[in-house]
């Protein structure tokens, strides 16, 4: 018989039934009770601990903030992120490149590069690293190699180091390498053999650089005639001697990744981050279609296509995914139908097909060529040949890592900013940034950009000499530049992109700066300006220049068909007749429009002047932003660029009854579309619209088909730019515990209510807008006490509405007549009709809105000036 016990501890007791219980059992009732009321006690000290250890551990994620830093490189990464949390911003800087080729690196033009005799050079838009065309370099009959070489001339100094960088590919030649000639040897960068456009890299240390020879030279070796190579994306930056050093011990693809091509000089623009949804394919209606005559296909839902390959068969759907090479994706999709095939291909950076491997779906590792999957839903048999009836695809997926995961739909965060932001080009000293205040960006701006010369006032002639005159205009209304010796750090370009020099003695053309007075100044050639240098420009002549228009002689020689070229070198020198011409591509010297008229209006294809230069003191201004970035629990892929233009109102297309589109070339943005990412209706967005290749402005357009547009509406459209920039790194933090999370939680519910607070304060006052009383320049007051003063606002849809009447003022063509603050300044400069009289006559006037200011343009008197029109504003 059993031993009666405690049920919780097991203590012995007496069993009081038992006739053999007569005596107490002192080791049995006593001692080993206590040994298990004691062995308790220590399991109990054991639990407390750990109690208090774990109650410590959650008391310290609740009362102490734990974030995790985290830098966002340019480029596609995937970072893994504990939770799910958002990513606080807490540096964004500028940064600013200024490549000493201009545009011509682009290979969109062969006129200023030349050749060897062993080689001929061509534009060839089918085969590029970027923009529309690479130049193809081909050896010629009786020959196996040869160079296509540019003349530095001056652009280059022996005291200073230089990095040169080409994206090269080899063709059907044996190779294809960069140098520079400096007149005695050639300085040797990277031979290139890859059948891929791959960046070869030539450091140029000062003493590397000739005295007065350096051509930078692509040179093609082969083994017989008709062979040829390919070369883009050429940039040639000055660099410091640090940096040289440190470029290296890099590879080429680190050291081209660091440096990027860019046009001209440029900074950071317009910097986003994205990270896609933990699904990375998105909803059927954003796939692309390629479906056979006699085929049609059906989205059900945004996760369900059906596909009726009824007659033909073939017909599909796909989409390019960005990835990662090395890292493991998993993709998975419900396939109903005896000819539902899905299936991937590995593609390069243009999306081309690195092989014709139709891969399945599965778990797949990318190639370190691969830049894109190639994710297809097809109409083929198990044998891959087109095969004729219906297949239905479901719930298409595609993750991080190897196990495949419940289905998703695509959920993606961006943080984007439109703005540009700058730093010292050789040093990255004194840069741009960006940064957060009360849940709204803004922007420590230390550079100031001016892209309209033609708007600054007093145009006057300041110094001329054979060949050329410098002009200069007042900088009473610019913000004061920083005065480094005798001018201010500036970095400027011209109409065909070249980059012009800073002031150094002796002055001489394509110079640009600002002087200690804060005035800008600059020098033109008289091939440029058709100035004689017997002649002197008035203001208009030379606002005139700034806005395209090149001034010749129409008397000279027989007066027939004249031009700036006709007789040569057909400067205006004072006598026989003003005339003017554009040049017809905005570069080259290839005449249009030729007018015996002053214009005032900017010439046709014309890329104006602009100037980037240093601020004395530093502006805090405000950054137009969309998005929060927000990172899911796990893997996240994240990708880190420049060039996004975020719901711009693009021009519409409108064809019916078949479709309409924005970003057409017919009708063109106002940047060229490297990619279509979404078009919204109304502010909300509107899927109906589909990336489309049809006679895009650029690489895409946005496209919609005619039953689902809606005349009344508004439409914006957001993309990327064909324009590169140099790219920078997105420096912030992440929640790692409650607390923090609760704190951000805190802090957005209270920012995102001031913020709906604004919105609804901006929205009563749009509703009832507030006349801005503007401050009258140069003499003009309002004409009367009764009459409501000059004044303007802006509507809902961004358009700014001007009237008044006024009085009194300089009626010279150019005259500021008042200035616009931020937010009111137009998108693009344009003429606006008036009415003015004289003491007896009234006249059609017209006025310039420009880029900073109203101003007088053509026929403007002053004994009463009617303001009424209105215009768009950025």
């Amino acid at each position: 018989m059993s031993e009666p016990k405690t049920p919780n501890l097991g203590l012995n007791k007496i069993d009081r039934s038992s006739p053999s219980t007569t005596y107490f059992d002192l080791d049995k009732y006593l001692d080993q009770n206590w040994e298990k009321i004691d062995d308790f006690s220590e399991q109990m000290e054991e639990k407390t601990g750990e109690t208090a250890t774990q109650v410590s551990g959650i008391q310290e994620r609740l009362d102490t903030e734990k974030r995790r830093s985290v830098t966002l490189e340019p480029g596609l990464q995937v970072v893994n992120a504990e939770r799910a949390s958002a990513f606080k911003l807490e540096g964004l800087k500028g940064r600013t490149l200024v490549n000493l080729l201009g545009r011509d690196g682009g290979c969109e033009a062969v006129s200023d590069w030349f050749t060897t005799t062993g080689v001929a050079a061509a534009l060839d838009s089918s085969d590029k690293a970027q923009g529309t065309n690479s130049i193809k370099i081909t050896t010629k009959t009786g020959n196996t190699d040869g160079s296509l070489y540019y003349l530095l001339g001056t652009i280059l100094s022996n005291s200073k180091n230089y990095l040169a960088i080409a994206d090269l590919k080899k063709g059907t030649s044996t190779s294809v390498s960069l140098s520079l000639w400096n007149g005695t040897v050639n300085v040797s960068g990277t031979v290139v053999t890859a059948s891929k456009f791959t960046p070869s890299v030539l450091l140029i240390p000062a003493p590397a650089v000739g005295a007065a020879t350096n051509n930078l030279q692509i040179s093609v070796g082969g083994t017989e005639a008709g062979q040829y190579s390919h070369v883009d994306s050429v940039r040639l930056y000055e660099i410091t001697a640090a940096e040289l050093t440190s470029l290296s011990s890099m590879t080429a693809e680190q050291v081209a990744a660091k440096y990027p091509y860019v046009d001209s000089v440029q900074p950071v623009r317009n910097p986003y981050a994205i990270r896609y949804g933990e699904n990375l394919l998105p909803p059927f209606y954003e796939w692309e279609a390629g479906i056979a005559a006699g085929d049609n296909m059906s989205i059900d839902n945004p996760h369900k296509v059906t596909i009726n390959a009824t007659t033909v068969g073939g017909s599909f759907i796909r989409y390019y995914v960005p990835v990662l090479p090395s890292q493991q994706y998993t993709l998975s999709v419900t396939a109903q139908g005896a000819n539902a095939r899905p299936y991937i291909y590995l593609c390069r950076k243009d999306r081309t097909r690195i092989d014709s491997v139709k891969n399945p779906f599965g778990t797949i590792t990318p190639s370190q060529e691969t830049v894109y999957l190639e994710v297809v839903l097809n109409t083929l048999d198990s044998n891959n040949i087109v095969a004729t009836g219906t297949a239905v695809f479901t719930e298409a997926s595609m993750t991080i890592g190897s196990a495949v995961q419940p289905f998703k739909p695509r959920e993606d965060a961006m943080l984007a900013f439109q703005t540009d932001l700058y730093a010292d080009p050789l040093t990255g000293a004194n840069a741009d940034e960006v940064f957060e205040k009360d849940g709204q960006y803004f922007k420590l701006a230390k550079w100031k950009k001016i892209t309209e010369l033609s708007s600054l006032s007093g145009w006057i002639p300041l110094a001329n000499g054979t060949g050329w005159k410098s002009v200069t205009a007042s900088g009473a209304n610019l913000p004061p530049a920083l005065i480094l010796g005798p001018v201010g750090v500036t970095y400027g370009t011209k109409f065909d992109g070249k980059v012009l020099r800073q002031y150094a003695s002796p002055e001489t053309a394509d110079m640009i700066w600002i002087a200690s007075d804060n005035s800008v100044r600059v020098a033109i050639s008289s091939a440029d300006s058709g100035w004689g240098d017997a002649y002197t420009p008035t203001a208009e002549e030379i606002k005139a220049y700034f806005i395209g228009w090149t001034m010749f002689n129409g008397a000279a020689g027989t007066g027939v068909g004249n031009s700036p070229d006709v007789p040569s070198n057909n400067v205006y020198n004072g006598t026989g007749t003003k005339w003017w011409a554009r040049r017809s591509d905005g570069v080259a010297r290839t005449w249009a429009d030729a007018t015996n008229a002053l214009p005032t209006t900017q010439a046709q294809n014309w890329t104006p002047y602009q100037l980037v230069y240093q601020l004395a003191t530093a502006n805090v201004e405000p950054v137009a932003s969309e998005g929060q970035l927000t990172f899911i629990e796990g893997d996240n892929q994240i990708e880190v660029g420049t060039g996004i233009v975020l719901r711009e109102y693009a021009p519409i297309t409108k064809n019916p009854p078949v479709a309409a589109a924005m970003n057409d070339a017919s009708y063109p943005s106002r940047y060229k579309v490297k990619k279509f990412i979404r078009a919204y209706k109304n502010g909300k967005y509107d899927p109906a619209w589909y990336a489309s290749t049809l006679n895009s402005y650029g690489l895409e357009k946005a496209r919609i088909n005619w039953a689902d547009f809606d005349e009344t509406a508004a439409y914006r459209v957001t993309y990327l730019m064909m324009d590169t920039s140099p790219t920078t790194s997105f420096v912030g933090s992440i929640a790692e515990n409650e607390k923090s999370l609760i704190t951000d939680l805190v802090q957005d519910v209270q920012q995102a209510t001031a913020r709906l607070s604004v919105v609804e304060l901006k929205k009563a006052e749009k509703d009832a807008p507030a006349w801005i009383t503007p401050t009258l320049l140069n003499g003009w007051v309002d004409y009367d006490t009764v009459r409501r003063p000059v004044g303007y606002y802006k509507d809902s849809e961004g358009w700014v509405h001007v009237q008044g009447f006024i009085k009194g003022g300089a009626t010279a063509f150019g005259t500021v007549i008042f200035n616009f603050p931020e937010g009111y300044k137009p998108d693009k400069p344009i003429e606006v009709n008036a009415t003015s009289a004289d003491p007896t006559t009234s006249y059609a006037s017209t006025l310039y809105v420009g880029t900073n200011s109203l101003q007088c343009d053509l026929g403007v008197k002053n004994s009463f000036l009617i303001l009424d029109f209105k215009y768009r504003a950025k």
